[in-house]
């Protein structure tokens, strides 16, 4: 037997297999781009930042997992403050940790923050599954620039 201790609580699973099955649905379902700032009707993007993408940075062979929407994530082991979305081999956007001290995400698309429409304030996401929810929706939407 197997104790996981998911957001949703603890439960037993018979094998270590499946106790992983179930941490991966969780932590797929938290990547959602519906659960992402529900609160914010509109995204929108920032003028851009000048930062480059992380692939573009020369912070080692990334890890690769793919999230069952054609997007392959990347991650660097040695550099867990930023993650990359790709299509087609591509860069389509990025998340980076915006204030380590308050454990703050932001999301990217072409070196521009991703940002509520109406207010213009660049959305800040509290953990890197949220702000790589807000870069999921952000990609499904129209965004205009501020």
């Amino acid at each position: 037997m197997v104790l996981t201790d998911p957001a949703s609580g603890a439960s037993t699973h018979r094998s270590v297999g499946q106790a992983l099955d179930v941490l991966h649905r969780t932590h797929i379902e938290l990547l959602r781009p519906e659960r992402a700032m529900p609160g914010v009707q509109r995204l929108a993007l920032k003028r851009p930042t000048g930062w480059i993408t992380p692939s573009a940075r020369g912070l080692g062979d990334p890890d690769r997992e793919a999230l069952g929407d054609g997007l392959p994530l990347l991650t660097w082991p040695d550099h867990p403050g930023v993650q990359e979305l790709q299509q087609g081999g591509r860069p389509v956007g990025w998340t980076e940790e915006y204030d380590v001290q308050r454990g703050t995400w932001t999301a990217l698309i072409d070196s521009s923050l991703v940002a509520d429409a109406a207010s213009g304030e660049p959305l800040r996401c509290p953990g890197a599954e949220g702000a790589l929810a807000l870069l999921r929706r952000a990609l499904g939407e129209d965004l205009t620039r501020w």
